[in-house]
């Protein structure tokens, strides 16, 4: 692909169409990331939106923290950062992301037991010195399924 030269600024740069090529993304996408502010573009002549050699590299960013589950204002808001405190807020990423597979695992693991041993019968009668709502009751078994093999628990 070849960079098109604007005059006046002895830089080359792509037109949005171009970009949006090299980038396997929509023009809106683009125009997204400008109107948003994480993506800057330059503007030619007639207010066409531009994009340097250091904006691509931006994207590039731009796409490897999407892929990598940041959202948009997060990733707005380590773009900038140093690399030490952008590698740090990555870690802390790293963290969440792996709290969450804990949890997506637990409950795979409840929900294949409800598929083996089935839904449970709860206690509907328990007096008001005993009353657990059935929520309560639910999360119990979950952690009871969850804390150890749940093969004793029905």
């Amino acid at each position: 692909m070849v960079y098109t030269e604007f005059h006046g600024k002895g830089v080359h740069m792509k037109k949005i169409k171009e970009a949006c090529k090299l980038a396997g993304i929509s023009k809106r996408t683009l125009q997204y990331y400008d109107d948003v502010g994480i993506l800057p573009a330059e503007r030619a002549i007639g207010n066409e939106r531009l994009y340097s050699r250091e904006s691509l590299n931006r994207l590039v960013k731009i796409l490897i923290y999407k892929k990598g589950g940041l959202k948009l204002e997060e990733i707005k808001s380590v773009i900038g950062l140093p690399e030490e405190a952008e590698t740090h807020f990555l870690e802390e990423h790293i963290r969440n992301l792996n709290k969450e597979k804990r949890e997506i695992d637990k409950q795979i693991k409840f929900t294949e037991f409800i598929i083996i041993k089935g839904i449970p019968e709860f206690d509907f009668e328990a007096d008001n010195e005993e009353f657990i709502t059935l929520l309560e009751q639910v999360e119990r078994l979950k952690k009871r399924v969850c804390d150890d093999n749940g093969s004793d628990v029905i």
